[in-house]
């Protein structure tokens, strides 16, 4: 009793790690993927370039552009040089954005709020407990880390648009990434007309979709560490159904044939597997949602690697299940038919 105890208590912690593993490195995959916002532009996104004479009395503030965007309910970014280049997000809602190191209430916020590379972090201060960075001289909470923009990346920090429109800092030029919809050419001729509006030291050109990712610094595609953790992944799936299920359920061989001998069928042997499979599954499965719901909870985790989601560990658990069935199906086979006649005979 205390051998089967050891050995499934075995079998669940193994699967938990890797329902855990599986879907951290899933979230990872997809936080890189998502981390560039250069993804997030449609087809439609149009890129508007404002130059201005700063020292002019009708010059504009940041916070003037961020009313002209509000009055035209445009939705976008802002692609800023100032502190090194980083992108501010305007009017973004849930079904607009996929970013994986800010969500949507955080966008939304009232509170400035930035996530800074790896290389900005020896650029932030502790003030009242929070981790500070200063842009558009405003204090920005840093709420995550961008481990997956590299040292050259133009992605310096990405902000939400609260400290922008809160700024009465004078600029001389900056450039607006519009993503409207198909309602973006026109939404962007009536930013171009509020700007320029009875401004003669200001302009403000519109340019086609191909120049946006080349001026916002385009796309990384896969990276090196993408593939690792797709390889991870695969593995750790194939070595919990090829190795781990069947070598528990081999374990289990002596008392197999001991039913068999007393009298059970092949429909109980199979029964018995399909039953122990089930049970391995159910308990790894839920101990691997508990765990990774409570990393998921670590601040410090969704600080440096972005959000993990539970629905993919969900997928996982689907992926896995599906596996198990399949391992203990071929298991029932094998323990139901000529190997367990064979062992009768011996």
């Amino acid at each position: 009793m205390r051998q089967l105890f050891n050995k499934s208590g075995m079998i669940t912690v193994f699967y938990s790690a890797v329902l855990t593993l599986c879907t951290i490195l899933l979230s990872l995959f997809f936080n890189i993927s998502s981390s560039d916002i250069t993804d997030r532009f449609s087809d439609d996104a149009v890129l508007l370039e404002i130059t201005q004479d700063n020292y002019s009395d009708n010059a504009l503030s940041y916070s003037d552009i961020a009313d002209i965007l509000a009055k035209n309910k445009a939705r976008g970014a802002m692609l800023i040089n100032a502190s090194g280049k980083g992108y501010a997000l305007f009017n973004y809602s849930d079904s607009d954005l996929s970013y994986a190191l800010m969500n949507s209430d955080d966008i939304r916020s009232d509170t400035p709020k930035a996530v800074v590379s790896t290389q900005k972090l020896t650029q932030t201060m502790d003030i009242g407990g929070k981790q500070t960075i200063n842009l558009f001289s405003s204090d920005h909470e840093v709420i995550g880390t961008d481990i997956y923009s590299g040292a050259n990346s133009l992605n310096a920090y990405t902000t939400n648009f609260a400290g922008v429109a809160k700024s009465t800092v004078i600029f001389q030029n900056i450039t607006l990434i519009a993503d409207c919809g198909e309602g973006t050419a026109y939404i962007a001729n009536n930013i171009r007309n509020d700007i320029e509006t009875d401004r003669d030291t200001i302009s403000c050109s519109v340019n086609v979709q191909s120049d946006v990712k080349t001026a916002a610094g385009g796309t990384k595609g896969l990276s090196a560490v993408t593939v690792v953790i797709v390889a991870l992944t695969g593995i750790c799936l194939i070595l919990s159904s090829g190795v781990f299920m069947s070598a528990w359920l081999d374990s289990k061989q002596s008392e197999m044939v001991a039913r068999r001998i007393c009298g059970a069928d092949s429909d109980d042997i199979r029964k018995l597997i399909f039953l122990y499979a089930v049970i391995a599954d159910v308990a790894g499965m839920s101990v691997g949602f508990m765990l990774t719901f409570i990393i998921s909870l670590i601040p410090q985790v969704t600080f440096y690697l972005g959000s993990i989601r539970l629905s993919y560990g969900l997928l996982i658990a689907v992926i896995l299940t599906a596996v198990n069935i399949v391992t203990a199906y071929r298991q029932s086979v094998k323990y139901s038919g000529k190997m367990i006649n064979s062992l009768r005979r011996e």
